[in-house]
């Protein structure tokens, strides 16, 4: 979602019931009722995603692959690498529902992969940070190469709305975990 929508949507899931928190202003907020909870993303903690393959397989799978393809290539913009990285995965994962995936999006995904493979940028800049800060954390600190997420996220946090601030709460709502448990207890 938009960063800039998710105030108003924060305010409406409270009126709704949740405890809302912002837990990152650049890329996350929640809402939780109950054993449930939804996770607002509005950004790229590290320039990238929070890569989690099977929540990403299950997406496609569950879904059927109706997704809005171009509106998720938009939004990867530069980094469209990484949708082929979970495309990859889903089509291991689940090799029988490959065209969950639209042929012309495999097509496209993977010609571009092919050109810059056999076109290989020697000036293109070091990117593990974006895709994980810490796993990546050795070839910063010992090895010297540039930590691209930490201008990333910088630029992103000028960026939020006013208001968006760390671990920003809205009133904590008392609510019932299971029904069937508090109808057993008042009998």
């Amino acid at each position: 979602m938009k960063s800039e929508d998710v105030p108003a949507a924060l305010q409406y899931l409270d009126q709704q019931g949740f405890r809302c928190e912002t837990l990152d202003p650049v890329w996350l907020a929640k809402a939780h009722r109950g054993e449930y909870y939804v996770d607002l993303i509005s950004g790229m903690s590290n320039a990238v995603i929070v890569f989690d393959g099977a929540d990403i397989a299950h997406i496609i799978y569950g879904t059927r692959g109706r997704l809005e393809w171009e509106r998720i290539l938009e939004l990867a913009g530069e980094h469209w690498e990484i949708v082929l990285w979970a495309l990859i995965l889903f089509r291991y994962v689940y090799p029988a529902h490959t065209d969950y995936v639209p042929a012309a999006l495999w097509q496209d995904l993977l010609s571009r992969y092919m050109h810059i493979v056999q076109h290989p940028d020697p000036k293109a800049p070091f990117r593990g940070s974006l895709v994980d800060e810490h796993m990546f954390s050795i070839d910063i600190q010992d090895w010297g190469l540039e930590d691209v997420q930490a201008g990333y996220r910088s630029r992103q946090l000028q960026k939020q709305p006013a208001g968006m601030t760390p671990k920003m709460m809205t009133p904590k709502i008392e609510i019932v975990r299971n029904p069937r448990v508090r109808a057993r207890t008042q009998r």
